[in-house]
């Protein structure tokens, strides 16, 4: 651990106590900007859908309507 220094970051409005590296936090950060230009950049790309969906409902599953059986069966 001699690479690390004990330090303070602020996650999610809480400030945790962490152990820090400073290329590792340095190559974190650019990490970071990174993949956020990376998915900016992708959102512009999408696709039109060819069929739009009409109901957002899921449709109804009537295939087992049918099926009569004992539970007791089942198990033994």
């Amino acid at each position: 651990m001699a690479k690390f220094e004990a330090g303070e970051r602020k996650i999610n409005g809480q400030i945790v106590q962490v152990w820090k590296h400073k290329r590792l936090m340095r190559d974190w950060t650019l990490l970071l900007a990174n993949s956020i230009s990376d998915a900016n950049r992708r959102k512009g790309k999408k696709k039109p859908e060819k069929d739009p969906v009409e109901s957002l409902e899921a449709p109804e599953n009537n295939e087992d309507d049918a099926f009569e059986g004992d539970a007791d069966e089942l198990l033994s």
